[in-house]
């Protein structure tokens, strides 16, 4: 898009950048994401006001001389790229700014080669065509699941781990992480917003000792797990929620697509 100009985001976008983020979600969707918490915005800015040059997360803006009209959010490790998030302002799609965006994210994200991931919700059918055309190809698939205890009683004892930290983060920012240690191995646990536990590792579903601590912590919260595709047979699944795809693609192979013009209109 002509006039379009892409640099490192400022503390002060950080509102911009979380109502993009945020609005490119249905609110059921929202509703189970950290944009979607009450409080994300100041997590933005004050990874913005770190001024960290080397920080995991890099932040980038899509502006006009009059507004912001695009954000995405690289996370960067050794040899690899992974695109976090990516928005473009509805007035503005259809115009090239998507793929202006992602070109310059890319460039400035400092990893010039390796692979590139990102996930995508399997109903985001533009998105889906769009990388795609890029030359991201689908490896893997995982659910969203609202999930009961599997029931009866385990021997294994459990215990929270990081919970006066985490209550400090909920508090300011609506969501949060902490640890639960069975004798099986630390699993890894979010609070999102007021309504949601949030489990990743499927080991978590056949615990009920997972979900009798959850439940003496907080009996208001619902669950959910976030797994791969087919893998929560062990937990009492009460409804899928939404399902996402996780798509890789070459860093050289995206930017050779976006600079030749194989990228459609976005």
């Amino acid at each position: 898009m002509s006039g379009t100009q892409i640099r490192f985001a400022q503390p002060t976008d950080a509102a911009e950048i979380s109502k993009l983020f945020s609005s490119g979600f249905a609110p059921q969707v929202a509703q189970l994401l950290i944009h979607g918490c009450k409080g994300a915005s100041e997590h933005i800015r004050m990874q913005l006001a770190s001024g960290a040059p080397n920080a995991e997360s890099a932040y980038f803006v899509a502006h006009t001389p009059d507004s912001i009209v695009g954000a995405a959010e690289m996370r960067r490790q050794p040899g690899s790229l992974f695109l976090n998030y990516i928005a473009v302002h509805p007035g503005h799609r259809g115009q090239h700014v998507g793929a202006t965006l992602l070109l310059g994210a890319v460039r400035m994200s400092g990893v010039s080669f390796g692979q590139i991931g990102l996930d995508v919700f399997h109903d985001n059918a533009r998105a889906l065509q769009w990388y795609s055309r890029l030359g991201f190809t689908t490896r893997t698939s995982a659910d969203f699941l609202e999930v009961a205890s599997p029931g009866g009683e385990s021997e294994d004892s459990a215990y929270l781990s990081g919970l006066p930290q985490a209550d400090l983060c909920q508090k300011r920012f609506g969501f949060s992480k902490f640890s639960i240690i069975t004798r099986k191995g630390v699993l890894s646990v979010g609070r999102i917003g007021d309504t949601w536990f949030r489990l990743t590792d499927p080991v978590a579903l056949g615990n009920p000792s997972v979900f009798a601590v959850l439940s003496q912590l907080d009996a208001r919260r619902r669950m959910f797990a976030v797994v791969p595709a087919l893998s929560a047979r062990t937990a009492h699944v009460i409804r899928v929620l939404t399902k996402t795809h996780r798509m890789e693609a070459e860093v050289s192979h995206v930017l050779s697509s976006l600079c030749n013009g194989r990228h459609g209109s976005v």
